[in-house]
């Protein structure tokens, strides 16, 4: 089941227990990876080719290969190798679209000022004629789910989103914009006053059938924002803009402490968090001048990642399949995606750039490392696009593949140089 928000991903699903059931064929294209020189540092973000230029508010893994981001103009992109190239499935259009869920594999759900219905893995849409201001969508189960609006409160389908019931009217639910359920009953969601100011945090209990009001103690200084993500019951994160805010809480919504940052210069102006209940210490979000921020001890401290976007854009929506390979996207169509958990790479040696050819490239059974000059091979390692290791060879320029399964895989080559890595596609 693919869940939307808080700690089961952004719209996320039992990754151990999904995966396994996911046929290698078509899985995700791994970025090539480049190491030069021990000297410079690469940021591990890579600016994909974008078939639109509209503002993208919301992206999606389905699974490892399969992705869905949706933006401005009702414009719908999907990928189906990992994020490494995108077609428009749906655009032209006067609506707008900020988020995306999916049920199951097949079954998602885009809301902005309409909702629209896919049956079919995202490749097409269908209009559910519900014009609206619709600010977040969280799936709670198989064919459960809430969609919020500041104007209109919330609405809770139990058919995936083709009928609909209303449980915060627009006097009780004003104000209501983001959503985080850790479960099919445990949730939160923010309500905002004029300007997007907090007023108060709400409580559920029950799926989002009864809502208890929760003052905050602290973090409560003016501003405007912009996503709410819980990864368990007591530990959470808001993110928004204007004077910068990026809080958490350990006790439930009641306190909120602000963010500490590793770098003074972060600008700390946050569009999205991305969390992930299966690493809690590893968590996201991404903003203003094109900046990504990730924390990897529970959100004590943040630090900035190289994004691959320009400092002249803004990147609304990040989300992660894994602890390694996620995208964000933003204005003007802009995607960024890594492989890598975006983490900075510094190569180990400053002199010699380390060629080395895989041939054949699709394989089949055997696969031949051809290093170009003084390059001596002395350890190889295959990783599955699951983030595994599936084979490690010391000393080989000659391995065979016939027992692996057909997909991409990433080749991680120790050589006398320093390290290098490529990526090979087996077929059958």
């Amino acid at each position: 089941m693919l869940r939307s928000g808080s700690g089961f991903w952004k719209v996320a699903f039992d990754f151990s227990d999904t995966l396994n059931a996911i046929p290698m064929k078509d899985l995700f294209t791994l970025c090539l990876l480049l190491f030069l020189q021990s000297s410079t540092a690469f940021g591990q973000f890579e600016s994909m080719p974008s078939p639109t230029d509209q503002d993208l508010r919301d992206v999606l893994f389905i699974n490892p290969s399969l992705a869905v981001a949706v933006g401005d103009s009702g414009v719908i992109i999907r990928s189906d190798d990992g994020g490494e190239s995108w077609d428009i499935v749906q655009g032209a259009d006067q609506e707008s679209l900020v988020k995306v869920a999916f049920f199951d594999q097949v079954n998602g759900i885009a809301v902005g000022s309409n909702i629209y219905l896919t049956s079919d893995a995202g490749n097409t849409w269908t209009s559910q004629n519900q014009p609206g201001s619709f600010a977040d969508v969280e799936v709670l189960s198989n064919s459960d789910c809430l969609i919020s609006s500041p104007v209109t409160g919330i609405w809770r389908s139990a058919d995936m989103g083709k009928t609909w019931e209303v449980l915060l009217d627009e006097n009780k639910g004003e104000g209501v914009t983001h959503m985080s359920f850790i479960s099919s009953d445990i949730g939160y969601a923010l309500q905002t006053g004029q300007g997007g100011g907090t007023m108060s945090t709400l409580h559920s209990m029950d799926g989002g059938e009864t809502w208890a009001t929760i003052e905050a103690q602290s973090g409560q200084e003016s501003t405007v924002l912009e996503a709410l993500e819980f990864i368990s019951p007591s530990l959470g994160y808001r993110a928004g803009w204007y004077l910068g805010h990026l809080t958490r809480t350990t006790d439930a919504a009641e306190n909120w402490t602000p963010a500490t940052y590793t770098d003074p210069s972060v600008q700390g102006q946050w569009y999205d968090v991305h969390v992930n209940a299966a690493h809690p210490d590893i968590s996201y979000v991404c903003g203003w001048y094109g900046s990504i921020a990730k924390t990897t001890d529970g959100g004590l401290t943040w630090f900035p990642l190289e994004s691959g976007a320009s400092s002249t854009t803004s990147l609304y929506g990040i989300h992660f399949i894994h602890q390694y390979l996620g995208c964000a996207v933003g204005y003007g169509g802009t995607i960024v995606c890594t492989t890598n958990g975006g983490e900075t790479v510094r190569t180990e040696n400053p002199e010699s750039d380390i060629q080395i050819s895989v041939h054949p490239n699709p394989a089949t059974n055997q696969v031949y490392l051809i290093p170009e000059g003084q390059v001596r091979i002395l350890d190889l390692e295959v990783w599955d696009a699951n983030g595994r290791s599936v084979m490690r060879r010391a000393d080989t320029e000659l391995f065979d593949v016939s027992a692996l399964p057909a997909g991409w895989y990433q080749l991680k080559i120790k050589t006398s140089l320093g390290p290098v890595t490529e990526k090979l596609l087996i077929q059958r």
